[in-house]
C-alpha cells in the first residue's frame, strides 16, 4: 500500500479533496467557519464586559434573546428553502449574517447586542439543513461520508479557535472585538462566495414544492427529533460535565479534564468519516443508534465510579472518553441519515430545519440541566446513562420497519 493510499484511508478528507473537486471550497469553508464561529462564541462575552458598560447578566440576556430568535426562525426558514432552494438561501443568509457581525464592534447595550446577534444567528439558523441538501444534491452517492468529513474538518477548526481565543483575550480588548467579529464577518463573506459558485442539479419533479396541502411533520419524526435531542446533550456533558467532575475529583489529576477534550477532538477528526459509512441506510442507522446509546451508557457508568478507581483513574478517564467519543461519532452519522432519508423530498428542508432544533434546544437548556444533575453528586452520571438508554430504545422502536424515504 502506497503512502498516498494510507493517508487517504486514515484521513478521508484527502480523498474527498482529490476525488470531488466541487467540494474543495466547501471543505475550506468548513475549516474557516468553525474556527471563526468558535473563536467568536468563546471570547465575545469576556470582550464585551471589557469594552462596554454592560454587566454580565445583561450580556447573558442579550445572548439569550438572540438564541431565542435563532430557534424561532429555524423552521420558517426551512419552509423558505423548500421554495427558493438551498443555494439561494445560503448566499443570502451568509450576506445578511456578515453584515450583522460587522456591527458587533458598535454594540453597547442589551438591545444592540440582541439585534446584532439575533439577525446574524436568525438569518443563518437553517444553514446546516440547507448544507445537507446541497451535499445531498452534489454528492448523493457518498453524502454521509462527505458530512462526516466536514465534521472532521470542523473539529480542526475548533482546535484552531483555541489559539484565536487566547490571542483575542490577550490583546487589548477593543482590537480583540474587532478580531473575532472581523473573522466572523469574513467567514460569512467566504460562505456567500463559495455557495454562490456551487452548481446545483435541476430539481426532480418529486423534489419540487408541493401545491396545496403540504405534508406535515409526522409524529414519529417528532419523536425521533426528541430522541436525538437527548443524544445531543452529550456535547454539553463533554464540554461541561467532564471538566466539572474531573476537576472536583480528589483522585483524578485536574489536567485530565483538558486531556479528555483533546482526545475527543483527535478521535473525531480521524474516525468520523469512517463511521459515517456505517450508517448510510436507515437499517444501519438504527443499529448505529443502539451502539451509540450503549457507548454513552458505558461511558457514564465509568464516570460514575471514577473516584473508586484509585491509581487507575487515569485509565478510567481514557476509557470513558473513548467510549463517549465512539457514541458521539456513531449517533452523529446515524441522525444525519435518519433526518434526511425520512423527510419527504418536497418539504425536506422544513423537516431538516425542524430536526436541527435538537442542538439549539440543548444549547439553551443543556448547561443548566447538566449542572443540576451533577450537583446531586455521582448519581448525576446515572441520570445521564438512564436518559441515553431510554432515548436509544425509543429511536430503535420508532425506526422499526422504516425504509429510506418513508416518514
Amino acid at each position: 500500500m502506497s503512502a498516498g493510499v494510507r493517508v487517504r484511508a486514515i484521513l478521508p478528507a484527502v480523498g474527498i479533496w482529490a476525488d470531488v473537486p466541487a467540494l474543495r471550497p466547501v471543505l475550506v469553508l468548513a475549516l474557516i467557519d468553525a474556527a471563526a464561529a468558535a473563536a467568536f462564541s468563546g471570547s465575545i462575552t469576556v470582550l464585551l464586559l471589557r469594552t462596554t458598560s454592560m454587566r454580565l447578566e445583561e450580556v447573558g440576556l442579550g445572548l439569550s434573546i438572540s438564541g431565542a430568535v435563532t430557534i424561532l426562525s429555524t423552521v420558517p426558514l426551512g419552509r423558505l428553502i423548500d421554495r427558493i432552494g438551498p443555494k439561494a438561501y445560503l448566499v443570502c443568509a451568509s450576506l445578511v449574517s456578515a453584515a450583522a457581525y460587522a456591527t458587533v464592534p458598535l454594540v453597547n447595550s442589551v438591545l444592540s447586542l440582541a439585534l446584532a446577534l439575533g439577525v446574524a444567528g436568525g438569518a443563518f439558523s437553517a444553514g446546516w439543513p440547507a448544507l445537507q441538501s446541497v451535499i445531498g444534491s452534489i454528492a448523493s452517492d457518498n453524502r454521509t461520508t462527505v458530512l462526516g468529513t466536514l465534521r472532521s474538518v470542523r473539529n480542526i477548526g475548533y482546535a484552531l479557535a483555541g489559539v484565536i481565543i487566547g490571542l483575542a483575550i490577550w490583546m487589548p480588548a477593543r482590537p480583540g472585538v474587532f478580531l473575532v467579529a472581523g473573522l466572523a464577518t469574513f467567514s460569512y463573506l467566504v460562505s456567500a462566495a463559495v455557495y454562490g459558485r456551487v452548481t446545483m442539479p435541476a430539481r426532480a419533479p418529486r423534489d419540487a414544492p408541493t401545491e396545496g396541502r403540504r405534508p406535515r411533520i409526522s409524529a414519529s419524526y417528532v419523536g425521533l427529533m426528541l430522541a436525538s435531542t437527548v443524544f445531543a446533550f452529550g456535547t454539553i456533558i463533554l464540554d461541561i460535565g467532564f471538566p466539572l467532575w474531573l476537576t472536583r475529583s480528589e483522585s483524578v489529576p485536574t489536567y485530565l479534564a483538558g486531556a479528555a477534550l483533546i482526545v475527543n477532538t483527535l478521535l473525531v477528526i480521524i474516525a468520523q468519516p469512517h463511521a459515517a459509512n456505517l450508517s448510510n441506510t436507515i437499517r444501519r442507522a438504527r443499529l448505529g443508534l443502539v451502539l451509540s446509546a450503549s457507548c454513552f451508557v458505558a461511558s457514564y457508568a465509568v464516570m460514575f465510579g471514577i473516584d473508586s478507581f484509585g491509581l487507575l483513574a487515569f485509565l478510567g478517564v481514557v476509557v470513558a472518553t473513548v467510549l463517549f467519543t465512539a457514541g458521539e461519532i456513531l449517533e452523529s452519522a446515524a441522525w444525519w441519515t435518519v433526518s434526511y432519508e425520512l423527510a419527504p423530498a418536497a418539504v425536506r428542508n422544513e423537516h431538516l430545519s425542524f430536526f436541527s432544533l435538537n442542538y439549539q434546544i440543548v444549547a439553551a437548556v443543556g448547561p443548566l440541566a447538566v449542572a443540576a444533575a451533577l450537583s446531586q453528586g455521582a448519581i448525576g452520571w446515572l441520570y445521564f446513562a438512564a436518559a441515553s438508554a431510554l432515548a436509544g430504545i425509543c429511536a430503535f422502536a420508532l425506526l422499526a420497519g422504516r425504509q429510506d424515504g418513508t416518514s
